[in-house]
């Protein structure tokens, strides 16, 4: 099965048949309709972007460049990696699986892992700031 294939599959077993990619993307909404996660296949890899919505941030002038050097301490947020999004308001959390690395398992996983990383990493940001 080739990848495209592979990441379909997987997305219609997640979601009842609702997901696939569109042109090697798939946008993803919360309860909410709000935008959750971006998937992304490309030649090279498997992306996973998660925003955080300027409004869930707290207010903070030095943030942004905080969580973009978080970058050079892979100790701490591990395979991820941080970016702000075209309006250069939004914070958009990454992050990569190699095509060669791509299984049905291992999909499962990195979606899995992925999210934990998300949700540790959103909620140590918004905590943290709104103190």
């Amino acid at each position: 099965m080739n990848k495209e294939a592979l990441i379909n599959q997987w997305l219609s077993d997640m979601s009842g048949d609702q997901w696939q990619l569109e042109d090697g993307e798939c946008h993803l909404s919360n309860s909410d309709g709000e935008h959750y996660c971006s998937i992304q296949l490309t030649s090279s890899r498997l992306l996973m972007m998660f925003p955080i919505h300027p409004a869930a941030l707290p207010q903070d002038e030095e943030l942004h460049k905080n969580l973009l050097l978080l970058n050079n301490h892979p100790e701490i947020i591990g395979f991820a990696s941080f970016s702000l999004a075209e309006d250069n308001l939004t914070v958009v959390l990454s992050t990569a699986l190699p095509c060669e690395a791509i299984s049905t398992h291992s999909v499962a996983d990195f979606w899995q892992r992925s999210n934990h990383a998300r949700n540790g990493l959103f909620a140590a940001i918004i905590d943290r700031e709104g103190r």
